[in-house]
């Protein structure tokens, strides 16, 4: 619901212009094209979301140690405890995700060795994968360096952002998962595969566009805020 009120917030405000708006648009369109067109499973899919994942954590790993540089002595203990708490913590949850995204995408519901049916089934994509995973680090690295041109590691901390892609992944990707679960049980057809990717992108373009509009509420300024990918 909170979503789809940034979106109509946004189409209503204008924010619908804003780059971050528009690069979290295509950014989370190009997998809905690509299942429409090239005919991308569910497993692709979700093993395209799973690196999204990973690769989110390790900018919010490296936005942990920015917020934390030149603030003191105490500070830099604690980051010695938070981002190692962080690797696991976060860690273990993408593994957990990971595997469960191989299982209903492999066969598990069919009966199937999941883990003897995955490989074969992402072999002959794995160009695109390898693509798909530069382009994630290429999109959110420059999300990062515009968290630093901002200066917005001065006005955080390292355990504000570790729990920065908590909420995301939560909310999001639990429902992508049992998404699948019920694609899988449908005999994944296109639309049902195709309408998870959408639901992903109606999720990311409505938080964008709720963070433009709590950044100029909070700190109004005289050009339009700049708001980096989802994290």
């Amino acid at each position: 619901m909170d979503a789809l009120v940034g979106i109509v917030t946004s189409l209503a405000g204008g924010l619908w212009k804003r780059p971050p708006v528009l690069f979290v648009l295509l950014l989370n369109l190009v997998p809905v094209a690509c299942v429409v067109w090239l005919h991308w499973s569910i497993l692709m899919l979700l093993v395209v979301y799973w690196m999204e994942n990973v690769v989110i954590g390790v900018f919010t790993l490296l936005k942990m140690v920015a917020a934390s540089l030149g603030k003191g002595l105490g500070t830099a203990a604690a980051l010695l405890f938070y981002a190692p708490f962080f690797c696991v913590h976060y860690g273990m949850f993408c593994l957990g995700h990971g595997l469960f995204a191989l299982a209903i995408g492999g066969g598990l519901l069919s009966g199937d060795d999941p883990f003897t049916e995955v490989m074969p089934q992402l072999l002959p994509h794995k160009n695109t994968l390898l693509w798909t995973a530069g382009a994630l680090a290429g999109a959110q690295g420059a999300s990062f360096l515009r968290w630093l041109m901002r200066g917005d590691y001065r006005t955080t901390s390292a355990p504000e952002e570790m729990g920065v892609p908590y909420g995301r992944i939560v909310v999001l990707h639990l429902t992508l998962l049992f998404g699948a679960f019920l694609a899988e049980m449908l005999g994944s057809p296109i639309w049902v595969v195709a309408l998870l990717g959408v639901l992903k992108t109606i999720y990311e373009v409505g938080s964008t566009a709720k963070r433009i509009k709590k950044r100029e509420t909070v700190s109004p300024g005289p050009g339009p805020a700049a708001v980096s990918a989802p994290a």
